[in-house]
């Protein structure tokens, strides 16, 4: 608000409409990384959680950068033109900034994968997509790992170990491979 009342109301109006969305897509881009990095630690592949740590900092940290710069270049050139240059080169990165951010929640929602932790601390690792949906006690029909309508948990299958890749599984699906579960 100090921000806004020093700097005038055309800021504050400006700013709800790009700094604000700005921050989501920031932290759409960090969330992608670290959700990244959390999958390659479950299947033990260190190196790859370790890099999509990294860059769940780094993105947002030079997109951020960049937007910043653009709009302190912008206020302290004298020609009008290289003004112009800079506000223009601000709109084009905000732009791609909500079309990526955007993009990258369309296609990760396609893909989800559903982290589950069971009693006895074991996260299970499963694809709402194959797992199919489940009716809760609500009379709700759900796809993912709560009740949308009243918030109540996914229940669990008794776990299983995937014969084509060792995966433990807690669904009818392998959350790694696709792999069904065999018949007991």
């Amino acid at each position: 608000m100090g921000y806004v009342v020093s700097n005038g109301f055309e800021t504050g109006i400006s700013r709800m409409f790009t700094s604000v969305p700005g921050h989501c897509a920031f932290a759409v881009f960090m969330g992608y990384f670290y959700s990244k990095a959390k999958y390659e630690y479950i299947r033990g592949n260190k190196s790859g959680a370790r890099r999509n740590k990294h860059l769940a900092l780094i993105v947002p940290i030079l997109f951020h950068g960049a937007y910043d710069a653009l709009l302190f270049i912008t206020g302290i050139v004298d020609s009008w033109i290289a003004q112009l240059v800079m506000v223009i080169m601000w709109i084009g990165l905000t732009i791609a900034m909500f079309v990526i951010a955007l993009i990258i929640v369309l296609r990760s929602s396609k893909n989800d994968f559903c982290f589950v932790v069971t009693e006895d601390n074991k996260e299970i690792v499963y694809r709402p997509v194959l797992v199919g949906s489940w009716t809760c006690s609500c009379g709700r029909v759900n796809d993912r790992n709560f009740c949308t309508e009243c918030g109540s948990k996914r229940p669990l299958n008794p776990e299983w170990t995937c014969p084509k890749c060792g995966t433990l599984s807690l669904f009818k699906f392998c959350g790694n491979c696709g792999e069904a579960r065999p018949e007991v």
